[in-house]
C-alpha cells in the first residue's frame, strides 16, 4: 500500500512539472506584437506588419498530406521582397527559420527563397500571417500565425 502511494505521488509531481514546463514553453519569447512579424538576423531585429506584407495577390495551390489540393487566394508578399524591405539581401541568405505563435517552425533554404513565385508570407483575415511555399508535395511548411522569421539562425 505504501509503495502504491509513493508511485501516485511521483506521478503527480511529474504531471505538475510537465504542466509547468508546458506553460513556460508556450509563454516564452515567441510572440510579436499583434499583427506583426519579427524579422531577425544575428543581433538585428525588425518588425513587419499588414502594410508591409499584404502588397500583391497570391494565388496558387498547395498539396496537403492527403494529396488534396488547397487553393490559396490572398494578399501577401514574396518573402524575398519582404526581407529586402527589412534591409536584408536575399542573395546572402542560406536558410530561414519561420516560427508560429505556438512554436511550430519550418525552414526555407536560400535557394527556395530566391526562386521566383515560390515563397510567400500571406495576410489572413484574422490579422495573422501564414508562410506559403508553392511546389511542396506536402504543405507541412505552411506555417500559420507566423510571428518570427530568423535569417541564418545559429
Amino acid at each position: 500500500m505504501r509503495q502504491k502511494r509513493i508511485i501516485i505521488l511521483i506521478l503527480l509531481i511529474l504531471a505538475a512539472a510537465a504542466a509547468l514546463l508546458a506553460v513556460l514553453h508556450l509563454t516564452g519569447d515567441r510572440t510579436a506584437e499583434p499583427g506583426r512579424v519579427e524579422i531577425s538576423r544575428k543581433d538585428q531585429k525588425r518588425s513587419a506588419g499588414e502594410a508591409d506584407i499584404a502588397r500583391i495577390p497570391v494565388k496558387g495551390e498547395l498539396v496537403n498530406g492527403k494529396g488534396e489540393k488547397v487553393s490559396i487566394d490572398a494578399k501577401g508578399s514574396l518573402l524575398a521582397d519582404l526581407l529586402t524591405r527589412a534591409g536584408i539581401d536575399p542573395a546572402e541568405v542560406s536558410v530561414l527559420k519561420i516560427t508560429s505563435q505556438d512554436a511550430y517552425s519550418a525552414e526555407v533554404s536560400g535557394e527556395e527563397l530566391r526562386e521566383a513565385g515560390k515563397v510567400y508570407l500571406v495576410s489572413e483575415d484574422d490579422g495573422t500571417f501564414t508562410l506559403v511555399v508553392f511546389g511542396d508535395s506536402n504543405s507541412k511548411r505552411k506555417v500559420k500565425n507566423t510571428v518570427r522569421i530568423e535569417v541564418d539562425p545559429e
